[in-house]
């Protein structure tokens, strides 16, 4: 925003650079369809998506503080190993429907625990997440399960 001049209170602002995340977002997910969850191209892409989240959630709590706006946040970290995979997934898809009932003012960001990557350790390190699956609600509350999406729901502004 302020390299092209742009008011961060606008709603401008938020929207374009959120839908440039969600692109991304989606480019991710079909590349790991196409080439595997674990192809180098795609873990590379992941390293590079997550410091845009990381941007993208900077971004939100700027313009939370300084604009006086109630954007929520969920900060999901999920695996893909075997293991956990199908409750990633599951937990995933609650979340979806999660978003979709709160478009207007909910950003849920994606992190993959077993990405070798220094910043996925920093950020499990300051989020303590000890576990392969971890929800964390606008940087108060967390959750190792979820089953519906009742637990969370109360908690969005």
């Amino acid at each position: 925003h302020s390299l092209f001049n742009e008011d961060i209170c606008s709603e401008n602002s938020f929207i374009e650079i959120s839908e440039d995340l969600r692109i991304q977002g989606s480019f991710i997910s079909a590349m790991e369809s196409n080439l595997g969850k674990n192809n180098k191209n795609v873990l590379f892409r992941k390293k590079f998506y997550t410091l845009i989240q990381l941007e993208h959630f900077e971004f939100v709590k700027t313009i939370n503080k300084e604009c006086n706006k109630n954007i929520n946040t969920i900060l999901f970290f999920y695996s893909n190993n075997e293991e956990q995979r199908d409750q990633s997934e599951n937990i995933g898809r609650l979340l979806s429907v999660i978003f979709q009932q709160n478009q207007q003012n909910l950003v849920i960001y994606s992190f993959d625990t077993n990405l070798d990557s220094e910043i996925i350790n920093l950020l499990k390190e300051k989020y303590e997440v000890s576990t392969q699956i971890k929800i964390i609600v606008n940087e108060d509350n967390s959750f190792t399960t979820l089953t519906n999406t009742n637990q969370i729901q109360p908690l969005l502004n």
